[in-house]
C-alpha cells in the first residue's frame, strides 16, 4: 500500500456495512466447509474515517484467511465494539 495520501479517498464509513457485505460474499466459501458466521455489533453504527475500498479490501483478507484456515464445521466470530467514553 504504497500509494500516496492524495490518492486515498478518506470518508465515514459504517463498518457494520463493511461487514455484512463481507460476510454475504464469503458465504458460499463458508458453506463448503461447513463453518458459520458470528456476527455482532454494537446497537449504535460503528464509523470511523478512511478509505472504503481499502477498508473492505482489509476486512475481505482477514474474513478470506479465517474461512480458509479454520477447522471444518468450525465458526467465524466477528465483533465490533465502541469506544468507551
Amino acid at each position: 500500500l504504497d500509494t500516496p495520501l492524495s490518492s486515498i479517498a478518506f470518508a465515514r464509513v459504517l463498518l457494520h456495512e463493511l461487514v455484512e457485505e463481507s460476510v454475504v460474499a464469503y458465504e458460499p466459501m463458508a458453506l463448503e466447509r461447513d463453518i458459520t458466521f458470528e456476527v455482532s455489533t454494537p446497537d449504535q453504527p460503528l464509523a470511523v474515517t478512511g478509505d472504503r475500498a481499502r477498508l473492505s479490501r482489509m476486512l475481505d483478507t482477514v474474513i478470506d484467511n479465517a474461512v480458509k484456515y479454520s477447522r471444518q464445521q468450525g465458526r467465524v466470530s466477528i465483533s465490533g465494539v465502541t469506544p468507551r467514553s
